[in-house]
């Protein structure tokens, strides 16, 4: 999974005129976890739309404004973006000598064949750099080659859960990131998550189970496995929650009263130290010594100057 990636500047040149939602979606793509180097890759409909906030209707709109540079298969939901491989590497006529390139490539062929209609996409437009670097599967003009669909109501099942499903793959995606996992966008993983929302959980209770799961069995060898929808959302979850919000709320409290002590000035008092009546007496003793000694030195001085003498 890609922590980042580059985007060339005079993208934008090639973007004049298209509206800034395909301006935004295209980004996204182009930049996503999902994507590969070679631009052939896996992503639903719900990671488009929980990432970039658009609408079904709307992605379904936009995808086929941006034709020219992206195909998708909605019956596999692979995509194909036409010059990501190009832009992957500086000069395409050396492909052949980056080894790691090409074999990332043909493994995003093997991985994405089954979608005849971006595999033959991806042959047409690359076909005359790599047919002497790699063996590319071979299209059939009797192969079927799936079109978009025409209305988006064609596209997925109105069932109640599907409300759902975007939030849930934003906690899927985000157990995985904490997790370290790979859980699959697939109705084995999410129908656990789509449960406990049925049952008015939010997006932020999941979090907070996850979080306080990870603290406890994250490096637990034998508790790490547990680290699953089908436990982290089971019928303990309610319990779960309690837990994390518990300590959340003791976190808290605990943070709260140390800046109270940060900020607590200390009170300024005079301390009042115990004396004898002996002690009492002797500092006056000594008082008294002082002040005939001042004297003393006082009639001196006075003399001399009486009788001018110069000590």
């Amino acid at each position: 999974m890609a922590r980042y990636a580059q985007i060339e500047s005079k993208i934008w040149e090639e973007f004049r005129g298209y509206k800034t939602d395909a301006k935004l979606l295209y980004i996204f793509l182009f930049s996503c976890a999902q994507c590969k180097s070679s631009g052939l890759f896996k992503i639903t409909l719900g990671i488009m739309i929980s990432n970039t906030g658009l609408t079904e209707k709307n992605i379904i709109t936009l995808l086929k404004e941006l034709k020219s540079k992206i195909t998708y298969d909605y019956n596999h939901s692979v995509i194909f973006i036409h010059g990501k491989l190009k832009r992957s590497i500086r000069d395409i006529s050396k492909l052949k000598n980056n080894k790691n390139l090409l074999t990332s490539v043909k493994r995003d062929i093997e991985i994405n064949k089954e979608s005849i209609l971006c595999i033959s996409k991806f042959i047409q437009k690359y076909r005359g750099i790599l047919k002497s670097l790699i063996k590319l599967p071979e299209i059939k003009e009797g192969d079927n080659i799936p079109e978009q669909p025409k209305e988006p109501v064609q596209l997925t099942a109105r069932s109640p859960e599907s409300k759902f499903k975007p939030e849930a793959i934003e906690v899927l995606h985000y157990l995985n990131l904490k997790s370290k996992k790979s859980y699959r966008e697939v109705e084995t993983n999410l129908k656990w998550i789509i449960k406990r929302m049925k049952e008015e959980a939010t997006v932020e209770d999941c979090k907070i189970v996850i979080d306080s799961k990870i603290e406890h069995w994250l490096y637990d060898e034998e508790q790490n496995r547990y680290l699953r929808p089908e436990t982290l959302f089971g019928n303990k979850f309610w319990g779960y929650l309690g837990d994390g919000k518990g300590k959340i709320t003791q976190q808290t409290k605990r943070d709260n009263y140390l800046k109270e002590l940060d900020n607590k000035e200390e009170p300024k008092t005079e301390v009042e130290v115990p004396i004898s009546t002996e002690e009492i007496v002797e500092i006056r003793k000594q008082k008294n010594e002082f002040l005939d000694t001042l004297k003393k030195l006082s009639a001196k001085k006075d003399m001399n100057t009486f009788t001018g003498e110069k000590k």
